[in-house]
């Protein structure tokens, strides 16, 4: 059989899980303001979702999460996980286009609602943003030390499951367009990290029933 009909996307993940914990150390000890940072921003995403003092709240959430796919795609995976994985720049572009799409929607997009507060359908991007806010926490549960977790807004897994599930709240038809990378981004990182033996996999896969529950039970109304 050929080389390459035995290559797959585990062959990407050149390192083992030491390897990537030592390398967002490395990260955290250039950035050492990343968990004040990111408890920050999570606080500015959560009051602009939960007490949306002006209607335009939905677009400056948006921009906050163009922010963050454009550091994650430019410094941490271009910068950073380039020294670790050869596809870590092309991931970087990707990142960047993501950012572009949400900068894109949050200053020309028509009809950047929130949806109704009074919405049973609420729950699923609500259960994916508290995903998003713990996800840090998982890392303690893997022996990591507080410089080797990985924090929302400045690492791309907990990044993209904020997106996915700031999605989920938006009124209209906004949902395919934001989400089509992070769902794509979110399998082939669990899939990394399935190989690494985290946790990451599991919160994914919970993060993502809850997307398909949602999408459904909306389609439904």
């Amino acid at each position: 059989m050929p080389d390459w009909l035995q290559f797959s996307i585990f062959d990407m993940t050149p390192y083992d899980r030491q390897g990537w914990f030592r390398l967002i150390e490395s990260y955290q000890q250039d950035f050492p303001y990343i968990p004040l940072f990111s408890l920050l921003y999570a606080a500015l995403l959560a009051f602009l979702i939960l007490r949306p003092p002006f209607p335009q709240a939905p677009r400056f959430a948006l921009g906050l999460l163009a922010i963050s796919w454009f550091w994650c795609g430019w410094v941490f995976q271009m910068q950073y996980h380039a020294s670790l994985n050869w596809a870590a720049p092309q991931f970087g572009w990707v990142f960047l286009a993501q950012a572009g799409l949400l900068a894109l929607a949050a200053i020309f997009g028509k009809g950047i609602t929130w949806r109704d507060s009074n919405d049973r359908n609420h729950w699923p991007g609500l259960l994916i943003l508290l995903l998003a806010l713990l996800y840090s926490l998982t890392g303690l549960l893997e022996g990591r030390a507080v410089n080797q977790l990985e924090w929302l807004g400045l690492m791309p897994t907990p990044t993209t499951l904020a997106t996915i599930g700031v999605g989920m709240l938006l009124a209209g038809r906004w949902l395919l367009v934001l989400l089509l990378i992070p769902v794509l981004w979110a399998l082939v990182s669990a899939a990394f990290t399935l190989k690494l033996d985290l946790f990451e996999p599991y919160v994914i896969a919970v993060a993502l029933i809850a997307l398909v529950v949602g999408i459904f039970t909306l389609k439904a109304d």
